[in-house]
Formats: C-alpha cells, structure tokens, sequence
C-alpha cells in the first residue's frame, strides 16, 4: 500500500478503516489472480475477509443512520449571551470545548417567547467557568433586547452537524 497515507486514512475512524480493508480485499485478489494457478483455500480465506468487511460497511452506513434517528429530538439548553460588537450578524462566538461550535444554533427568549434567532457558531473563544454565547448587537435586538440590555440567559437549541433549522 505504498503511496498512501494509512494513519491520515484512519483518523476518520471507522469509514477509513472500512476503506483500508476493501483496499487490502482488492489487493489480495489482485495478487492472486497474478498467479497461473488459484489456490483454493486462498480464494475462500479472501471470501470470509470480504464477508466480514461487507460488514463493517454496514455497520458504517447504519450507525448514523441510528443516531441521526435517536438525537432527531433536539435538545434545549439555558446558556447566558452577551453582546459584542465586531461579531456579524447571523454569526456567533461560543466556548471551547462546547459540542455545538461550528453549527447552526436556534436561540429564544424566555422573557419575550415570540423572539427567536438562528445563528452559526463560527468563532470559538476561551471561556473561564461558565459557558457564553456572543452575539452581534442586531441578533440581540431581534431577541428584543433593549439598548440598555447587554447580557441575560437564553434557551439554546443546537442543530445536528451539517444542518440548519428551517423557519
């Protein structure tokens, strides 16, 4: 397998390792078609390594599959926003560390039920003991937040990885 990158391969868990073993499935065949004559026994021992890796590949395809099923429920948080000049709207800063950087986040409220905002979560910052949300001055005026107001909790609502709320 000269050429190619094994542990960049891996590092997407188990897809790449699926990959690697369809790869070495097709270079075990490959190798033994070189031969004049197939060897029996080879040929079967290459047959259960494919059963085997076929499936692997269905454990790949149905683990998301099932866990997109089971979180389908989006779960709410309570986090304090502060407002921050700077940041663009329809943009947001979150801590690091948090399971929810880099997704689209549906933000309410609770003191004004009718204001609702979607934001991404595209820059991380460091936090020190509680968890924050920045948002631009304008998403915290659609939340119905006053001139004098700055900061006040918030219910959170974090779409799924490469998704976004349709409103």
């Amino acid at each position: 397998m000269k050429g190619i990158e094994v542990l960049e391969i891996l590092k997407l868990g188990l897809p790449g390792l699926v990959f690697l073993l369809s790869l070495l499935s097709c270079w075990l065949l490959a190798i033994e078609q070189k031969r004049p004559v197939a060897r029996e026994a080879v040929l079967k021992t290459i047959r259960k390594y494919i059963y085997i890796n076929a499936a692997f590949v269905a454990l790949t395809v149905v683990t998301p599959i099932a866990e997109s099923k089971n979180s389908g429920k989006t779960q709410e948080f309570a986090v304090k926003a502060t407002t921050q000049a700077g940041i663009k709207k329809g943009d947001a800063a979150v801590c690091s560390g948090t399971n929810y950087a880099e997704r689209y986040l549906l933000i309410r409220n609770p003191k004004n039920l009718g204001k609702l905002i979607q934001v991404q979560a595209k820059t991380v910052i460091p936090c020190l003991g509680d968890s924050v949300i920045k948002l631009s001055p304008e998403d915290a005026g659609q939340l119905g937040w006053n001139f004098g107001i700055n900061s006040d909790d918030v219910v959170v609502a974090a779409a799924m990885s490469g998704t976004m709320f349709v409103m």
